[in-house]
């Protein structure tokens, strides 16, 4: 397991108190095996548990994973709705784009066509009746089932004054 710290470590163990969602925390006693300097006073550090059960750890990245989940649906609204795409290939058709959800960072995406890294436009009504386009960069796409692919792409222009109103 790697750390990201303030101050350099030397070779020793360590108990590490880390949060979770089961049991509010847990310790385990963690080895330096490596420890280096980082970037604007960080340091990186390597290292192995000692005395740890298979058990504890498993439930060290259940709850971890369990907290990721948690942040991302509290910065991220759900907003199924069909969009329309326009790429460097041209237009995906309607009713192959979808959106799944939306945060004032990013949007992901449900459609019927690989998406490479890009830039596209993405065009949708709102509920006051006007028409939105978006710029989105594409940072990654992934198949699902085939033929659909779910993606993620960014905000080109991270201030989004549309956001306030949209129906969620």
């Amino acid at each position: 397991m790697g750390i990201l710290h303030h101050e350099p470590l030397q070779s020793a163990s360590l108990s590490l108190i880390v949060p979770t969602n089961a049991r509010g925390t847990v310790s385990v006693q963690w080895k330096v095996v490596w420890s280096e300097p980082a970037r604007d006073g960080w340091h990186n550090s390597g290292g192995t548990f000692e005395g740890t059960s298979a058990i504890e750890i498993a439930k060290l990245l259940v709850s971890s994973a369990q907290d990721e989940v948690k942040r991302r649906v509290r910065e991220a609204f759900h907003f199924f709705r069909p969009l329309r795409l326009a790429c460097e290939a041209g237009e995906i058709p309607s009713g192959r784009v979808f959106c799944r959800e939306i945060s004032a960072t990013g949007i992901g995406l449900f459609h019927g066509e690989f998406l490479s890294p890009q830039r596209v436009v993405l065009g949708f009504d709102v509920a006051t009746g006007h028409e939105v386009e978006l710029g989105v960069n594409i940072q990654w796409c992934r198949p699902l089932q085939h033929p659909w692919f779910v993606s993620y792409g960014e905000f080109a222009q991270p201030e989004l004054a549309c956001l306030p109103e949209l129906q969620y």
